[in-house]
C-alpha cells in the first residue's frame, strides 16, 4: 500500500510540474508579446509628442519648414 502511494504521489507531481512548466512557457510568451506591443505604443507617443514639440515652438516657422521636410 505504501508502494501504491509513493508511486501515486510521484505520478501527480510529475503531471503538476509538466502542467506549471507549460504555464509559465505561456506567460513568458504573453509577456514578450505585451512587452512588443509597449514599446511600439510607446515610440507612437514619442514621435507624435516631439511633433507637436516642433509645431508649438517658437520659431514655429522655420521649425514646421525643417520638420516638414524630414
Amino acid at each position: 500500500m505504501l508502494a501504491f502511494r509513493r508511486q501515486r504521489h510521484q505520478e501527480h507531481a510529475a503531471h503538476v510540474t509538466a502542467y506549471l512548466a507549460e504555464r509559465n512557457a505561456a506567460l513568458a510568451e504573453q509577456v514578450a508579446d505585451n512587452t512588443k506591443h509597449d514599446a511600439t505604443e510607446r515610440r507612437v507617443t514619442d514621435l507624435y509628442t516631439k511633433a507637436v514639440e516642433q509645431l508649438g515652438h517658437a520659431g514655429a516657422a522655420a521649425t514646421r519648414a525643417a520638420g516638414g521636410q524630414a
